[in-house]
């Protein structure tokens, strides 16, 4: 007959493994329904846009879909380091309370002003936006706070800028506005090339994560299926009856 202290670990145990299963199967939803299908989404759109150069952007109807890429430059700089367009990040620290705890960079501002892109030798204008879809080579520059929580080295709640500078080459995909700019949705540090495999890259990633989470799952639901099997298996310790003389 099991004690109360067995009865109480295996209800312990048991609590703990539902509860890991509904963590991992909201995990594979989430990788599996929204973010490699958005990741999808998005690396299917780049791939059906081919870069325009000055001339066909400047032969463009107004309000259709465009990609291109050149260099910014002439662009006045708005931080101490140079940039001319940048993303302001804050490094937030979950406290488990049992000591383990991992970087989430929360983005808290984004900073996208009008901008000036070289392609072919000729200017084209980039509108202002309040926020864009963002990536790449871009220039950083961590700002640490004295924290006696730190990851990487990095201070609990420090705020990293990172951005574009002159002279760097991006990859904008947008719209043409009835007024010859370019509108923004995705501003990338990079080519088509390196965007279409970084897309294509998280995807997979996304894919993948979902899919290991459910056989993670699955595990754990077989080991508990095993070892409710062993505990409901009779005891082989029982004496057997003695016969008569």
């Amino acid at each position: 007959m099991k004690t109360l202290s067995q009865i109480a670990n295996t209800s312990l145990r048991s609590f703990a493994a539902n509860g890991m299963i509904m963590v991992l199967a909201l995990c594979s939803v989430l990788a599996l329904c929204c973010f490699a299908p958005q990741d999808a989404r998005d690396w299917t759109k780049v791939r059906k846009l081919d870069a325009v150069d000055a001339e066909a952007f400047g032969a463009t109807e107004p309000h259709s879909s465009v990609l291109i890429t050149g260099m910014l430059d002439g662009n006045p700089t708005r931080t101490p380091d140079g940039l001319i367009a940048y993303v302001k990040q804050r490094l937030d620290v979950p406290d488990d309370g049992g000591g383990r705890y991992r970087e989430t960079w929360t983005t808290i501002a984004q900073v996208w002003p009008p901008l000036s892109l070289q392609v072919d030798g000729q200017h084209l204008r980039i509108a202002q936006a309040d926020s864009v879809e963002w990536g790449g080579n871009l220039h950083a520059a961590d700002l640490s706070l004295d924290s006696s929580k730190r990851v990487n080295g990095i201070a609990k709640e420090s705020v990293q800028v990172m951005g574009f500078k002159n002279g760097d080459q991006v990859t904008v995909a947008g719209s043409k506005g009835s007024n010859g700019n370019l509108i923004p949705t995705r501003i990338y540090g990079g080519d088509r090339v390196d965007l279409l495999r970084e897309l294509g890259r998280d995807a997979l990633v996304d894919y993948v994560s979902g899919i290991a989470f459910i056989l993670v799952a699955l595990w754990i639901v077989f080991r508990r299926i095993t070892a409710q099997a062993r505990e409901r298996q009779p005891s082989m310790s029982k004496t057997a009856p003695s016969g008569s003389s």
